[in-house]
C-alpha cells in the first residue's frame, strides 16, 4: 500500500481536493479581514469517529467536512484545515506529498531535518497565492500509520485576533485527537 492508497486514484482525489482548497483560499482572501472573531476557548466541537476505529477527532461545527478516506475538514471562513491520511506502507510520504501538490501547481516545503523520517513535521504549503503554515503528526493505530495534518493560512495574513483564535482551534484539535484502541466504544 502506498500513500493515498493506490497513488493514481489517490492523486486524482488529492488533486480535486487541492483545487477546491485553492478556490476556498481565493474566497477567504476576499473576506479574511472582515470576519467576526470569536473569543475564548474553542467550544462546541463536533466529534468524528473513524468507522474502522483507528481515530477520533473533534473540530468546530461550522467547518466543512468531506470523506473518511482521507478525513478532512476546513474552515470556510479562514481556510484552516485538518486532514487524516493512512500512510501505512509508504516509504517516502513527504516525497509523495510533494509530488501530489506539484501536480496541481502547489508545493509543500518540509523542514530538511524532517525529510528522512515519519515523525512530527512542520513546513509551509503553497497553493496558488495562498500560503499555509502546516504541521503533521504521525500516529500508530491498529497496525496502521496515520498522519494528522493541520494548517492555517499565513499569506494573505489574517487579522492578528483571528490568527490567534485559529491557532487555538488547531491546538485543540491536535490535543483532542485520539488514535487506536481508545477510540473504540465499549462493547464494540
Amino acid at each position: 500500500m502506498t500513500l493515498y492508497r493506490g497513488m493514481s486514484a489517490g492523486l486524482r482525489q488529492m488533486t480535486d481536493d487541492l483545487r477546491e482548497l485553492l478556490a476556498l483560499g481565493e474566497r477567504i482572501h476576499e473576506r479574511a479581514h472582515h470576519a467576526k472573531v470569536p473569543t475564548g476557548h474553542p467550544a462546541g466541537f463536533v466529534s468524528f469517529r473513524d468507522s474502522h476505529g483507528r481515530f477520533e477527532l473533534s473540530y468546530p461545527p461550522d467547518w466543512d467536512r468531506r470523506g473518511e478516506e482521507p478525513f478532512q475538514a476546513w474552515s470556510p471562513g479562514t481556510g484552516s484545515f485538518v486532514r487524516v491520511d493512512d500512510v501505512t506502507g509508504s516509504s517516502a510520504p513527504w516525497h509523495e506529498l510533494e509530488q501530489a501538490f506539484a501536480g496541481v501547481g502547489g508545493r509543500v516545503l518540509v523542514r530538511p531535518q524532517d525529510l528522512g523520517k515519519l515523525g512530527p513535521t512542520q513546513g509551509t504549503l503553497q497553493i496558488g497565492p495562498v500560503w499555509f503554515e502546516w504541521e503533521a503528526h504521525p500516529f500508530e493505530a491498529a497496525g496502521q500509520a496515520l498522519l494528522l495534518s493541520l494548517g492555517r493560512m499565513i499569506r494573505p495574513p489574517l487579522s492578528d485576533a483571528l490568527d490567534r483564535y485559529e491557532t487555538r482551534v488547531l491546538e485543540a484539535i491536535r490535543t483532542e485527537f485520539r488514535a487506536g484502541e481508545s477510540t473504540k466504544t465499549s462493547g464494540a
